[in-house]
């Protein structure tokens, strides 16, 4: 069972092995190779004797590599690919857009909006690691300087203010008519993906 081929194995492999769990099972098994019972080595390396036995049998079944800890999935993702997918459309839009009274995102609306529409069972905390996971910094939010003014208004008050000067002209003086008509202000996002700068429509 025990052939010179496996003691130089597992000789080398409690000597050079990079993982200390095959090493260690290694000299497990050498003591077993010097004569040692199951439950002598269980108990000198504090474990139970199903365990030697299950290094004994993957030993000879696979070779070292039997000795390795098998490959764990671990625990599956909170979100679904199809989970974050919807967050970062969501992040995309507004708030107002799938009912939300505010005009930017907080972690705590993402929330409300992921467990209403997604049925996920998440934190507040998983929700804002999977944004900045997508690459989304906060950025806090402000008013760009940038006026968008409505055409059609602009001209109609130029005319109404060229005819008040023309009529009455003494109740034109001293008023400033450049002042901005019907100025509109957008709301800079306070999501934005990192490295990209969101540029206005």
């Amino acid at each position: 069972m025990w052939g010179i081929k496996e003691r130089k194995v597992l000789w080398q492999a409690r000597k050079n092995n990079p993982d200390p769990r095959i090493r260690h099972r290694a000299q497990a098994l050498l003591l077993m190779v010097a004569g040692h019972t199951e439950s002598e080595v269980a108990q000198l390396f504090q474990t139970a004797r199903h365990r030697i036995r299950a290094w004994k049998r993957q030993f000879l079944a696979a070779g070292i590599n039997g000795l390795a800890d098998a490959h764990r999935t671990g625990r599956p993702p909170k979100l679904t690919a199809t989970n974050l997918v919807y967050l970062e459309e969501a992040l995309q839009k507004s708030p107002q857009d799938y009912g939300f009274m505010g005009t930017t995102w907080t972690v705590q609306d993402l929330h409300e909006l992921m467990v209403q529409r997604q049925a996920v069972e998440v934190s507040k905390d998983t929700i804002h690691r999977a944004i900045l996971k997508l690459g989304y910094r906060y950025r806090r939010p402000k008013q760009d300087l940038t006026h968008r003014q409505d055409a059609e208004a602009v001209a109609s008050a130029k005319e109404a203010l060229e005819w008040l000067k023309k009529t009455v002209p003494e109740v034109m003086e001293g008023f400033n008519s450049s002042l901005p008509m019907s100025v509109k202000s957008m709301l800079t996002p306070s999501w934005r993906k990192s490295g990209k700068r969101k540029v206005a429509p």
